[in-house]
């Protein structure tokens, strides 16, 4: 077994691998690893004859604090080829990957498990969940008492970035993505139909995610102050034509405990970065390309 650093030239074999292990596309995943793919974001482990077994992606992430910007790496498309599972090639790989992100000089490792089993696995790495998001029904009616006046217009790429950055920078803590993998993020929520709105009223200037099918809107981040999205979300829907309104968002739109979902875990490579939630209660890590 060699696990190693993988070469731009073993793209297609990797992206074979990946398809073969989830439901994306096996051209859609190539070009996402020859955006984003240098040596020292991803980890591979090669059968006997060369090709690859196993492997994942490390990419660059900021965490905010309201003193400090840590860096971290995003563990995504961790995976191993059903003909080789229960070798340990996935133990080796995240062991592999905290020692990388301390070579790298960054300060923790976070990823975005796919489904509940999941998370127990990564619990037993050492994992926290310190992540989660509001997930709620809403009749924009019910707020129509809150209604004022505002401005809506549908923004493109360099905007919806400048906007989010400013929403996560704001927050006592956040994660997002560095440099150049936030336009990759826009153009994947691009793909998957979503639309970017900037809105703007007396309480405030952020930004919704949403896609819409018939009279319901499926908001993905709204990424202003609840008070401001409160007093617009009638508006909102009315100029789309929505009736119900489905809102995943920041853990402060939650009124009850069941209104949250756990999304995103975290593990620091070293004791020096204290676990965030001991220090601020509502960490918030959204649209990490996991959709």
């Amino acid at each position: 077994m060699i696990l190693r650093h993988p070469r731009r030239e073993e793209i297609p074999q990797l992206a074979e691998l990946w398809s073969d292990c989830f439901s994306d596309a096996q051209e859609d995943v190539a070009r996402f690893l020859d955006q984003v793919l240098r040596p020292e974001y991803g980890l591979v482990v090669l059968q006997p004859n060369g090709r690859p077994a196993a492997m994942l992606t490390m990419l660059p992430v900021m965490m905010h604090t309201n003193t400090n910007i840590y860096k971290g790496s995003y563990l995504y498309g961790v995976c191993t080829h059903p003909d080789f599972r229960g070798q340990g090639y996935f133990h080796q790989l995240m062991e592999r990957a905290k020692e990388e992100a301390k070579s790298q000089n960054r300060q923790f490792l976070c990823l975005v498990p796919e489904g509940e089993k999941l998370f127990s696995l990564y619990r037993s790495l050492g994992y926290e969940t310190l992540f989660y998001r509001t997930q709620k029904k809403l009749n924009p009616l019910d707020y129509e008492d809150r209604q004022v006046l505002c401005t809506m217009e549908e923004i493109g790429e360099g905007y919806y970035i400048k906007l989010r950055q400013l929403y996560l920078s704001g927050l006592d803590l956040s994660v997002q993505f560095d440099g150049t993998l936030q336009t990759i993020l826009y153009q994947d929520l691009k793909d998957a139909g979503c639309r970017m709105i900037s809105v703007q009223c007396r309480y405030g200037h952020g930004c919704v995610v949403f896609t819409q099918r018939r009279d319901t809107m499926e908001i993905w981040e709204a990424a202003m102050d609840p008070t401001c999205f409160y007093s617009i979300i009638t508006s909102l829907a009315q100029r789309f034509g929505a009736k119900q309104v489905l809102l995943t968002g920041h853990p402060c739109y939650a009124g009850t405990r069941q209104e949250l979902s756990p999304y995103g875990m975290y593990l620091p490579p070293e004791d020096k970065l204290a676990l965030p939630g001991e220090k601020y209660p509502q960490p918030y890590m959204n649209l990490m390309l996991d959709q």
